[in-house]
């Protein structure tokens, strides 16, 4: 196979994940696995354009970084994690 691009033109952006300090950082390593959700077609579709005009941006880091800051939100006023559940989730609408 013949590359025909020597340098990747997304190099001259700065990458946000870098720290300013010069310390080298070991990337995490963690499982990952399917997770679907519905929402709103409103909703996708401002995800999609972000996505879009954000180079190196994709669905599942938008997703990602999304659900952790509102997670984190969710754990500070719970004053730290929550517990493991005591079973699974169960499925459906829930009961009001």
């Amino acid at each position: 196979m013949v590359k025909t691009i020597k340098k990747d033109p997304l190099d001259i952006i700065p990458d946000n994940t870098s720290t300013t300090d010069k310390t080298p950082t070991t990337p995490k390593t963690y499982t990952k696995s399917h997770f679907t959700v519905h929402l709103p077609d409103e909703l996708q579709e401002r995800m999609k354009n972000a996505v879009y005009w954000t180079p190196r941006l994709t669905l599942a880091r938008l997703c990602e970084d999304a659900i952790e800051k509102e997670l984190a939100m969710y754990e500070a006023e719970n004053g730290g994690r929550f517990e493991d559940r005591e079973s699974d989730l169960r499925g459906g609408r829930p009961i009001k």
